[in-house]
């Protein structure tokens, strides 16, 4: 085997191999080589070279080769990562592997199979379940949960019988990664071993049915942390799944449930806190199922996570007028993406005793915060914004919005919004008080607008 040139320093070496010509001579064995080395960094730069290199049949072949190193864990390593990269190329040698005497081997091919993903790899593993040796058989179980179909979720589901634990644990993993659910009946059975409760609960998750709610909701009521989250993970899935039409009848299961815990407040705080995305989607389904306006605030912080925007956003709008109080005292604390979701949120969620802490707001608040702010003030269908919402017409800034606000806010208090803009005509505030005084005014603001026609300042 030909060997890399002697570099003192890892960047050289890991340079050296990256501007190898992939068309030179023995440079295959010159990469076989960079899988052996020390650096981590080199051993990869030297497997991504294989996966450059004409013949990737023969590469595969000696790929394996070095599979069977034993006490070579860094370059066993870096050739399974080569031969993941080389795709179909590397199949055939990898169910030949399968069959190979040593179960460490075999174990190696699963492995491998399973990362490469493909679908004409499930015949040949689903025949490798019935290997002797557990750890192989756990591996291709493993393996069929990223590759398999109908068939390999059928032999799967055979293994939940099995008496060995770790093969079923497995076997119930894999058909949680395929979305093929075993019946509720066999997954509710699963729930009584705790070593598979959490998986088991993950399946319930994948089955749109009241009956697995009610069950996840028992997951609810668990004194571990774990199998709670693991419950609250599967709600928010299940949601997922279900028609428009029925989600409420799974809010309704859920609100049952957290209504009989007398610590639901406390356990769904926890929950938002999790550092795992799904088990904070299904707290903010929770949260909104519940309408708990006290977790306004940690709802509004799960925005941090843009996977999670679009469910805050939803919760959010749940949480009523005292939840939009909540929010409003606590702006100036929140994250900037918390921020920025409370404040859409407020626009849906303020009223008239709003109209003092949305002020206090605009003293502070940055531009794309204010265009916002100024929408809510114009939802609070309080006589007490038209003021403060005609003096933002002064301000280029805020103009189009406040003259939007404006009119919105003339659906429900128009009196007050033409007194307000007529004083502000009347005191020369500004002349965008007439544009805004024409869009909202109709038939009683002519007689003002045709006095301002004819007024010798062409602003006005």
């Amino acid at each position: 085997m030909s060997h890399l040139p002697v570099f003192p320093a890892e960047e050289e070496r890991y340079r050296a191999l990256q501007e190898l010509d992939p068309r030179g001579e023995g440079i295959l064995d010159v990469l076989l080589t960079g899988l052996h080395d020390e650096s981590w960094r080199v051993r990869h730069a030297a497997a991504e070279g294989l996966q450059r290199l004409a013949a990737p049949e023969d590469v595969a072949l000696r790929l394996v080769g070095v599979l069977g190193e034993r006490g070579e864990t860094g370059a066993r390593n870096a050739a399974a990562e080569a031969l993941v990269g080389l795709g179909l190329p590397a199949l055939r040698p990898l169910v030949k592997l399968l069959g190979h005497a040593d179960p460490d081997q075999r174990k190696f091919a699963a492995d491998i199979l399973g990362q490469l993903g493909l679908h004409v790899a499930e015949a040949p593993l689903v025949q490798a379940l019935e290997d002797p040796d557990l750890n192989v058989r756990v591996a291709v179980s493993e393996a069929l949960g990223r590759v398999g179909s109908e068939h390999g979720a059928r032999a799967l589901e055979r293994l939940l019988g099995d008496p060995e634990p770790l093969l079923r644990l497995s076997a119930l993993e894999g058909l949680v990664l395929l979305r093929r659910p075993p019946p509720l009946p066999v997954v509710v059975a699963l729930l009584d071993d705790a070593r598979l409760r959490r998986s088991a609960f993950r399946a319930l998750g994948l089955i749109p049915q009241v009956a697995a709610t009610e069950r996840l909701c028992l997951g609810l009521e668990s004194a571990t942390r774990s199998v709670r989250e693991a419950a609250l993970a599967a709600l928010g899935t299940q949601a997922s799944l279900v028609e428009p039409a029925r989600r409420c009848e799974l809010e309704a299961v859920i609100r049952a449930a957290l209504r009989r815990l007398p610590d639901a407040v406390a356990r769904l705080a926890q929950a938002l806190e999790s550092e795992d995305v799904t088990v904070r989607a299904g707290a903010l389904l929770a949260v909104a199922a519940l309408g708990e306006a006290s977790l306004a605030v940690p709802v509004a912080e799960a925005a941090r996570e843009d996977r999670l925007l679009r469910d805050v956003l939803s919760t959010l709008g749940r949480l009523g007028a005292e939840g939009g109080r909540t929010l409003l005292a606590a702006m100036s604390d929140l994250s900037a993406p918390a921020r920025a979701a409370a404040a859409e949120a407020l626009v849906d969620l303020v009223d008239a005793t709003s109209v003092t802490p949305l002020c206090a707001l605009l003293e502070w608040a940055e531009d794309d915060l204010r265009g916002v702010v100024v929408r809510a003030l114009g939802r609070t269908r309080s006589s007490e914004a038209a003021g403060p919402l005609v003096d933002l017409l002064r301000d280029s800034v805020t103009a189009g919005a406040a003259t939007r606000a404006l009119g919105v806010l003339a659906g429900s208090c128009r009196g007050a919004v033409l007194a307000a803009l007529e004083d502000a005509v009347a005191r020369r505030a500004t002349p965008v008080a007439v544009a805004a005084l024409g869009r909202v005014g109709g038939a009683p603001a002519l007689p003002s607008l045709r006095k301002l026609a004819r007024d010798v300042d062409p602003r006005w």
